[in-house]
């Protein structure tokens, strides 16, 4: 990662298998007119190819990646997949 460069990623410890990140998503109610998820998109992509905006994320150390909403929501099924086996996994429940 380009703000941390010192730090080794976990392939380089040994552990490949080992995957964690975060993530910030734009969301709209379920049943928002796809007009207005289009435009809604297409003003959050433009905003993110701001200069600007583009600057200020490197120096917070974050990498924007726009996804449209059905790349989103095959991101969101994948990552409620993955956490969800840890949970069961780790046998952790909610008191």
């Amino acid at each position: 990662w380009p703000a941390l460069p010192e730090v080794p990623t976990f392939r380089e410890l040994g552990m490949p298998e080992l995957q964690a990140s975060s993530w910030v998503a734009l969301l709209a109610p379920a049943g928002t007119p796809a007009p207005v998820v289009a435009r809604l998109d297409a003003a959050t992509r433009a905003a993110l190819e701001a200069p600007e905006l583009r600057a200020r994320f490197a120096d917070l150390g974050l990498e924007p990646f726009p996804a449209g909403p059905d790349e989103l929501r095959a991101f969101l099924a994948q990552e409620i997949t993955r956490w969800l086996g840890v949970v069961r996994r780790a046998g952790i429940r909610l008191d």
